[in-house]
């Protein structure tokens, strides 16, 4: 509804660039997060599991 009157005031590539280039920014951000997890845990609480 909105793309058709106009009211997204950018044409509807820019919206799924920004959508796209988001989605890959919060999954770098939660792979980041991961490692440094992993990392403090140490090799030690690795060998339990």
């Amino acid at each position: 509804m909105a793309l058709h009157d106009g009211a997204l005031s950018f044409p509807p590539e820019v919206w799924s660039g920004t959508l796209a280039w988001t989605g890959l920014g919060m999954l770098a951000l939660a792979a980041l997060a991961l490692t440094v997890r992993a990392a403090a845990a140490g090799p030690e609480d690795a060998q339990e599991r």
